[in-house]
């Protein structure tokens, strides 16, 4: 067998043909939350050669001889499928048997991160002297020990994980056991491999090389324990896919549904006495509005009306006689698909009227098209307003009143197995019956020591990680057979109070088998406090000692430390605030910048401009940079718009993230100097604009209906109509794809850079001229749908307006006046994320000043509240928390503003030139140090006496240096010897 050589990872038009086939086993092609194992034995003669290509749908572990060697693939739509490499030689026994294994887990639903495929792996180990492939030699068996019907963990992510220890735990290494050890040449339970695809078949329609390094990984174990208690958890939960049970078409979209329908089940008490207490427990249900309301036995409450608990918890508390009593959950309702959990107290879950059913819950419904509105390429989140009808109220009540399906006038069955988990891990951890302090020293777990912990109930530990880590939990420890360690990942506390993951079930379970083991996840969660849940079984007694608890963190590499950027100033606390903000773009780099390592580790289009301005201030990302902007026209077969994030399931468009996108792209190639890149990418981003220009109305002015987003911010951004800031982001994306010609095509661009410059030119003008209020002296914030002119002056909308170069002279000085120094009456800026755009606009008009103050008060208010990583809002006094998520990689603009003013370092023409221009303000010294693209950095430091400058200057041979002496002061410069 022979394979042609892969190419190489920077040929973005190359692709690969391997001389093997997908395999996946005889069952179902696309199985919902299937993990699936494979491998291959094999005899390695002594040599120096073993790489492994491997890929999968929708992600794989891979592991030689029992050694995890790395996961992947990196996120792609199927018509570029990647393919990675491992040099897996010394892993290898030589002149013995050898395994390579492979845990797919496919996930048969969309998300934000991937579209529905298909399950499959492909795999090529290249050993010099031959190929072993993927074809029906392999093994492939079902992870017995998964649990698929584990709930999702949100919209945005797939599943978490239920999974018992005891299954095979050695089925990643065969030892020295080759083909024929076990009877039929297969172990129990496993099964040759079913050759399904040849390399271009199915809907992996193109193999290409993995366009960036492996991420990199460090074991982040915790530095603080924060609590250790005992606990008692409630004797049932259960959690339902609901959006999947009312909307069928759902696994193949991750669109919101909107529907009306009940979820029945009866409460039952089977002992006969008095009547008795019985707790109904709803985790998750108003943060995101996950219920309606409830009924029992034909008695309603509004969500509102039940007992409210910690964090988003609502409890009714009931006196119920023995025997069967209806529970009716009204579930009508706009929904993205969050998980609804229940718990119960008191009594038992049973089906109405066939105990033989898989699952004790009845769906009435749906009632109404489940999705009516979001099945259109400018999809939006509009909520529709779901009513239960009288029909659906009706069929309830007959119900309740006769406990006799044929009652029911509506569609009525019994919610699958596969839709409904056994438990709620998430409200047994978050929400437990009862808790009390537990005297209990496991702080060896922060030195690498084990701890014995104390004989008796449930015992919840919370640990502090010290920074916000993202990757995969790893549990190590010594535990008699059947003890469940739950683990929940969140990100604050302040104080006695935490912030719960309201939005997302942040969990895993893991059953033990009997002895020491290591549990590591292959599910990827962020988190910055690790709360483990221990709970022995009554059956099995014994010690259980936890030996290791940590996290493998995950992220791309960050390259050499002497090639990294680096500030330091006078004022530490502006050393803190760059020092927060690196920490932030560290955590939300993975496979593409993410907007948050926790709630959605989604790829959201217009978060690129500024991540990426923000980490090359810190970091040569540009692999990472260009792999994150090329994946973005392969959203094009959902929308021509482009997807707001990719790839991804939710087809739904922001203008303002597209336009941002062609920004971004200029800026990347500006400060590569990469004409190929800009070539490449000019005729993807004139086709989105031009697909934006056929919603220009006649006027010239954009007016589209879309989700018209801009900032988290009372501002006027409807979803129909015409909306100013966006608009003036149609400019600049105009102006930056005329950027994009000169660098793709030079002296032979001009003409559609012309048209380009001709067209944003016009649009300015239509700006000016009919979105300007002369009353108000600034630019409104839209016109609406309907014609009415808006009455809201923000910010941003001024901020926008000016940088797109909007208006007279007058008109520009106006705008800068309102956002350097903006009146009360304006809407503010409502998030970290405008701040890089505010400070530009404070630096160009002089006033770099303002935006230190500015930037020292808002990111100051984030480290005095315990901030270790950027907040995605600004915290507030009329929030109950600060912000939702407390990392987000939008809001680290000192990054890149502290090095870029107060070092003053400007990288021009592809960094072969550069301009230092400090700004010293109030400080007495800062130094620091910017990376090149393709490697080595800039290196400023400078120190004032009074009036007096003094300025070093460091920079790799070749690279031109030019000093712009800051106004007021006296500068001596000195250029350090060049270096390396």
């Amino acid at each position: 067998m022979t394979s042609t050589p892969p190419p190489s990872e920077t040929d973005t038009s190359a692709t690969w043909q391997p001389a093997t086939r997908w395999i996946w086993d005889d069952g179902e092609p696309t199985p919902r939350n299937a993990w699936r194992c494979f491998r291959r034995r094999f005899a390695a003669d002594k040599g120096g050669t073993a790489l492994l290509r491997v890929t999968a749908d929708t992600r794989y572990v891979v592991f030689v001889n029992g050694t995890r060697i790395g996961h992947g693939p990196v996120r792609a739509f199927g018509d570029r499928w990647p393919v990675d490499t491992w040099d897996i030689w010394w892993h290898l026994r030589e002149y013995k048997w050898n395994t390579v294994a492979v845990l797919v887990a496919h996930h048969g639903v969309a998300t934000f991160q991937s579209l529905p495929g298909r399950g499959g792996l492909l795999a090529e180990l290249d050993l010099g002297w031959g190929i072993v492939g993927t074809d029906s030699k392999w093994e492939v068996a079902t992870h017995g020990g998964h649990d698929p019907r584990a709930p999702r963990i949100s919209p945005q992510l797939a599943f978490t994980e239920n999974v018992d220890g005891a299954w095979q735990p050695d089925w990643t290494d065969g030892g020295d056991a080759h083909e024929g050890t076990y009877p039929n040449g297969v172990e129990a339970g496993w099964a040759p491999a079913t050759e399904i695809a040849a390399p271009g078949e199915g809907p992996w329609s193109t193999l290409v090389p993995r366009s960036i390094p492996p991420l990199q990984e460090e074991i982040v174990a915790p530095v603080a324990v924060r609590s250790v208690e005992r606990v008692r958890q409630w004797a049932e939960s259960w959690t339902v896919d609901v959006r999947a049970t009312f909307d069928p078409t759902s696994p193949a979209h991750a669109n919101p549904s909107a529907y009306g329908g009940y979820l029945l089940t009866a409460l039952t008490l089977a002992e006969q006495g008095p009547a008795r207490p019985v707790t109904v427990g709803l985790p998750l249900t108003t943060t995101l509005p996950r219920l309606r309301g409830i009924a029992v036995d034909g008695r309603h409450w509004d969500i509102e009306e039940l007992a409210p608990g910690p964090a988003d918890l609502r409890t009714l508390d009931l006196e119920l006689d023995a025997g069967p009593h209806w529970l009716a959950l009204d579930v009508s309702m706009y929904d993205h698909g969050y998980p609804l959990p229940l718990l119960l107290d008191g009594a038992d879950l049973t089906h109405p009227w066939d105990p033989e059913a898989p699952t004790p819950f009845v769906a009435l419904g749906p009632i109404g098209d489940p999705n009516p509105a979001f099945d259109r390429p400018l999809a939006h989140p509009t909520r529709p307003e779901v009513t239960p009808t009288p029909q659906v109220s009706s069929a309830v009540a007959a119900l309740t009143a006769t406990r006799d399906q044929g009652a029911v006038p509506l569609p009525a069955a019994t919610i699958p197995a596969a839709l409904v988990a056994t438990t709620s891990v998430y409200g047994q951890v978050v929400h437990p019956r009862e808790q009390d302090p537990l005297t209990a020293d496991v702080t060896g777990l922060t030195r690498g020591e084990p701890v014995v912990l104390p004989d008796g109930g449930d015992v919840s530990i919370v640990l502090d990680l010290g920074i916000e880590a993202s990757g995969f939990v790893i549990v190590d420890l010594d535990a008699p057979a059947g003890t469940i360690v739950d683990v929940y990942g969140f990100e604050y506390i302040d104080g006695v109070r935490r912030q719960e993951t309201t939005a997302m079930d942040n969990t895993l379970r893991y059953r033990t088998r009997a002895g020491r083991q290591r549990y590591e996840s292959p599910v990827r969660r962020g988190l910055r406090y690790l709360q483990l849940v221990v709970r022995r079984d009554a059956a099995a007694p014994g010690p259980v000692t936890l030996h290791e608890v940590a996290v493998r963190n995950s992220h791309y590499p960050t390259g050499p430390a002497e090639d990294a950027g680096e500030f330091a100033a006078s004022d530490g606390l502006l050393t803190e605030i760059w020092e927060m903000s690196r920490r932030t773009v560290i955590a939300c780099m993975e496979d593409t910048f993410v907007d948050c390592p926790v709630y959605e580790q989604a790829f959201w289009v217009g978060d690129t401009y500024s991540s990426a301005r923000f980490a090359s201030s810190l970091f040569d990302v540009a692999p990472l940079i260009e792999r994150s902007l090329r994946l973005v026209p392969g959203s094009k077969g959902q929308t021509p718009l482009l997807g707001s994030q990719v790839p991804s399931g939710w087809t739904n468009v922001i203008p303002a993230w597209t336009f941002f996108w062609v920004l971004a792209c200029d800026e990347h190639a500006r400060r590569t100097g990469d004409a190929t890149f800009a070539r490449d990418l000019l005729p993807e981003a004139v086709a989105a604009l031009d697909a934006f220009a056929e919603h220009l109305d006649a006027n010239g002015l954009l007016s589209i209906e879309a989700w018209n987003l801009l900032d988290w911010a009372p501002m006027d951004q409807p979803n129909a109509g015409i909306v100013t800031h966006q608009n003036a982001l149609f400019v600049m994306a105009l102006d930056a794809a005329a950027g994009l010609a000169d660098r793709a095509q030079p002296g032979g661009g001009v003409e559609l850079a012309g048209d380009l410059r001709a067209r944003a030119e016009a649009l300015r003008a239509a700006i000016a001229t009919h979105l300007w209020s002369p009353e108000r002296e600034a630019f409104i914030d839209a016109i609406h749908a309907d014609g009415a002119r808006s009455d809201v002056i923000s910010v941003q909308t001024q901020m926008f307006a000016h940088l797109a170069g909007v208006g007279s002279e007058p008109q520009r000085r106006r705008t800068r006046a309102l956002v350097v120094d903006p009146p009360s009456e304006l809407v503010q800026i409502g998030s970290p994320w405008m701040s890089i755009f505010r400070y530009d606009v404070l630096e160009a008009a002089g006033r770099a000043d303002v935006a230190l103050a500015d930037l020292r008060r808002d990111y100051g208010a984030m480290i005095e509240a315990g901030a270790v990583t950027c907040w995605e809002m600004f915290p507030a006094p009329d929030r109950e928390w600060p912000t939702r998520s407390h990392c987000h990689a939008w809001s680290a603009a000192p990054a890149s503003f502290l090095p870029a003013v107060v070092l003053g370092i400007r990288l021009l023409d592809g960094g072969t030139r550069v301009e230092i221009a400090p700004h010293p303000g109030d400080l007495v010294w800062a130094r620091g140090a910017v990376p090149l693209p393709g490697g080595g950095r800039v290196e400023v430091a400078w120190a004032r006496d009074g009036a007096a400058l003094d300025l070093q200057v460091a920079a790799p041979t070749g690279v031109e240096v030019t000093v712009r002496e800051p106004h007021g002061f006296t500068t001596s410069v000195r250029l350090r010897e060049p270096l390396p």
